[in-house]
């Protein structure tokens, strides 16, 4: 299984379990995982984590360039 670590912001150390094919990240409470929604650093439809052929795929919907770092263990 597959798992998003929050290593800063108001979710850090905290673990959320990728189990969905397709995980949608962001303020709007339509999201899978909703974020802080005063927290105008993130878009109300962030990102999308995708699970395929046991690997993962991150999609960014923003503009914006974003820094991504991840370990998958």
């Amino acid at each position: 299984m597959f798992y998003l670590k929050f290593v800063k912001g108001a979710y850090e150390g905290k673990v959320f379990p990728i189990k969905c094919e397709e995980v949608s990240i962001g303020r709007s409470a339509d999201n899978i995982l909703v974020l802080p929604p005063n927290d105008q650093s993130i878009s109300r439809n962030h990102t999308i984590i995708e699970k395929k052929n046991n690997q993962l795929y991150l999609i960014d919907l923003n503009r914006l360039p974003q820094e991504i770092r991840g370990e998958i263990e």
